[in-house]
């Protein structure tokens, strides 16, 4: 996961700042230096980190407030702007942690409405495919039912015109019965 590797990458280079910091902060307290270097005091490298930190340019800043940590050891407020500046560093680092998460959230969610719409197709479809099925068995029943009655009343009209054949024959043969019948007498 590329997002577990930056979020290691971000924890190991705030514990580094940390440790630098710390370890700038120890190894400098023993000396006291002039409190001019580069033509700036340390109070001027002090405000100007203070004004870094504000913009939220935490690394001009820590440049800034460790030279002027360099020039004046023992001041208690560089100490505590450190102390700012780190602070800001992790709070920059839990929002970036805090955007990551969302957006893992978001992209399952997103995942998993995508995976629900394709549930939900798929079961339309399977039911539209379902009603074809059964218009089509509806429409084969009652071409049957209709063809069965059809055949029925074929069935029905011939046996009506065998029965009047029969009757017509019947009666003509009386007739001739008669005909010839009434000549004998």
């Amino acid at each position: 996961m590329l997002t577990g590797k930056v979020e290691r990458n971000v924890f190991r280079r705030f514990g580094v700042c940390v440790f630098l910091g710390i370890a700038f902060v120890w190894i400098f307290s023993s000396f006291t230096l002039t409190a001019q270097a580069g033509g700036k005091t340390f109070t001027e490298y002090f405000e100007t980190g203070k004004v870094y930190l504000k913009e939220g340019k935490f690394e001009e800043a820590a440049k800034e407030l460790k030279e002027s940590l360099r020039l004046n050891p023992r001041l208690d407020e560089i100490d505590k702007q450190l102390a700012k500046e780190t602070q800001a560093r992790l709070e920059k680092v839990n929002v970036g942690l805090k955007k990551i998460a969302e957006e893992r959230r978001y992209q399952e969610e997103k995942e998993a409405a995508k995976k629900r719409i394709k549930e939900e197709k798929a079961a339309k479809l399977q039911a539209a495919k379902e009603k074809r099925e059964r218009l089509v068995q509806e429409k084969k029943a009652a071409a049957l039912a209709e063809k069965q009655r059809r055949d029925k009343l074929v069935a029905q009209k011939r046996a009506e015109e065998l029965k009047k054949r029969e009757e017509l024959k019947k009666s003509r043969e009386e007739a001739s019965k008669e005909i010839g019948g009434g000549e004998e007498s």
